[in-house]
């Protein structure tokens, strides 16, 4: 297991999705903050959609990223090495939550 999710951690970070999806963030928070501060009801407005974004970039990082692996078939590889579905599956979701994590926590600032 922990042999799986340093795999998972290390593709996670030397990947492109993640740096793709940091870049949307940082274009989407840029366009926040121009567009955020003139009026009361413009800031309340980005702000719902800056929390909108925030969950469709996640979505769309999960989608890139775990759809990788099945049209690449790197998931029959990690199951026919005598890994378990189960810890194939957890594996993918703890790298999934920290990539999370990150975007979320970079969409807030």
């Amino acid at each position: 297991m922990r042999n799986l999710i340093k795999s998972e951690i290390y593709k996670l970070f030397h990947g492109k999705e993640l740096i793709i999806c940091i870049a949307a963030v940082i274009l989407f928070s840029i366009i926040t903050i121009v567009f955020g501060g003139y009026e009361n009801g413009k800031t309340v407005l980005t702000t719902e959609s800056r929390e909108i974004i925030g969950l469709v970039i996640c979505t769309l990082f999960a989608v890139s990223y775990i759809g990788k692996d099945f049209t690449a078939k790197t998931v029959h590889h990690a199951l026919t090495s005598g890994n378990t579905r189960s810890k194939v599956f957890c594996s993918k979701f703890i790298s999934y939550s920290i990539a999370c994590f990150i975007l979320l926590l970079l969409n807030d600032t």
